[in-house]
């Protein structure tokens, strides 16, 4: 690494002032006064430290040698810890939204289904260890349809389709009998659910209270009361014997 000093050798030797080199490099006087005097630059200026004093060598025609060319490396390998400490960060939310989904529909059949299905997998055994059980009412098909009133019937489609209000959220998970496989899910006012009506499923909605309307069978739903319920196993086919 040079010393500063010699970066104030070379300046004085072209005869140029601190402003002369910041005004050509469109720099703060301070940030070349900085360097020369050996004080490690701060705030968003720090970042770029490096690049300053590249643009300060070839100004000034200062030539590096191979052997000072070791800082470089240096800042490589902070590059190489940054990324390393991203990937961490990255698999660490990925697990935590895992099990959030996970522990918002434990302790029903269906979840049950879908860890066994993943036994071998030890980030699936500690999830299953530490889910704990939803604080909302339990609620099934039979009292979700009492709950549920026939809005219109204006609809052509072969989905089932829910809406959710604005300003809501809710998680879904969807059992495909046929295959027994599962899909999780988060809802929202922009983010609607579809599925093919023509698929058996069964279905867990973790906050009923947010639905706004249900669309099966070309009839649109709506729920009678705003009373927050865990949803758990509801067959869509059910809908048939709502009056």
């Amino acid at each position: 690494m040079l010393k500063p000093s010699y970066i104030k050798e070379a300046r004085e030797k072209k005869g140029l002032t601190i402003y002369d080199v910041a005004s050509r490099l469109r720099l703060n006087p301070s940030i070349i006064k900085n360097i020369e005097e050996g004080v490690d630059l701060t705030g968003v200026y720090a970042s770029y430290e490096i690049s300053y004093k590249k643009s300060i060598y070839k100004l000034l025609g200062i030539k590096i040698h191979k052997s000072k060319k070791k800082i470089y490396y240096m800042d490589n390998g902070l590059q190489i810890l940054m990324i390393l400490y991203f990937i961490i960060f990255f698999s660490f939310s990925i697990m935590t939204i895992t099990y959030y989904l996970i522990s918002n529909f434990s302790n029903n059949q269906t979840s049950k289904l879908f860890i066994n299905n993943y036994r071998e997998d030890d980030l699936m055994i500690l999830f299953r260890s530490i889910t704990k059980k939803s604080e909302l009412d339990i609620i099934d098909s039979r009292k979700f349809l009492e709950i549920l009133y026939y809005d219109q019937k204006k609809y052509t489609n072969t989905y089932f389709y829910i809406q959710l209000k604005p300003n809501t959220q809710s998680y879904y998970k969807i059992y495909f009998m046929r295959d027994g496989t599962e899909k999780f899910g988060q809802l929202n006012y922009r983010n609607s659910l579809l599925v093919d009506k023509k698929k058996e499923f069964l279905i867990d909605i973790s906050d009923t209270s947010s639905i706004d309307f249900l669309i099966f069978n070309n009839a649109k739903y709506k729920l009678r009361d705003d009373f927050r319920y865990y949803l758990k196993n509801f067959d869509i086919k059910s809908l048939y014997n709502l009056k």
